[in-house]
């Protein structure tokens, strides 16, 4: 596997084919808090494939990454200073989408989401995936690696969030330099906020 090209590309790339992989991947990763908008999972697949070709969006920030002409994951980072404008996209989206937009809010001011501040000068690893069949094979490393020298071009701090039940991605950050940050004010009771000088 490490022998293989990938082959890095953005969102307006992407077949339409591709947009709905990508859409139904973000959609399995954060099932949890689509699911507090109430929004039929068609719906929010719609709505993702929008925000992946939405530039200020979250998702807009994207790398996916073909092997050998297959689409097979993603990377989205964007420098932290952006998080709240990139993040509100997403949120007004599906926000607008919900059926009862004041239940939803509600539902949502109760969830653990990671959405705290993060430190200066940071550049920011919102999501990335490497898809099922193909985890085990150093990929995960391999799309991380992306990021890291996307954020050091940038001359930024390295920065992401991680679900502190998720072993596996914990080792793999912690195998490239991460550590859980120092301030206990940047990360949350579900996530834990990792960074690299």
């Amino acid at each position: 596997m490490s022998e293989s090209v990938l082959d890095w590309i953005d969102g307006a790339a992407l077949s339409a084919a591709e947009l709905h992989q990508a859409a139904a991947w973000l959609r399995a990763l954060d099932r949890d808090y689509y699911g507090l908008f109430d929004v039929a999972g068609e719906r929010v697949d719609t709505l993702l494939v929008g925000l992946i070709r939405d530039p200020l969006s979250e998702f807009g920030a994207g790398s996916f990454v073909r092997l050998d002409g297959v689409l097979i994951g993603f990377v989205m980072a964007f420098a932290g200073a952006q998080m709240f404008a990139r993040r509100m996209q997403v949120l007004k989206a599906l926000s607008k989408a919900a059926p009862d937009p004041a239940a939803a809010r509600a539902r949502l001011r109760g969830f653990d989401g990671a959405g705290r501040a993060l430190p200066p000068g940071a550049w920011y690893l919102a999501k990335l995936y490497v898809a099922e069949p193909l985890r085990g094979a150093g990929l995960g490393g391999r799309l991380l690696a992306h990021f890291m020298e996307q954020g050091r071009a940038q001359g930024c701090r390295l920065c992401l969030h991680v679900r502190r039940d998720n072993a596996a991605a914990l080792a793999l950050y912690r195998r490239h330099g991460f550590a859980v940050a120092d301030d206990p004010a940047l990360s949350s009771p579900a996530y834990c906020l990792m960074e690299q000088d």
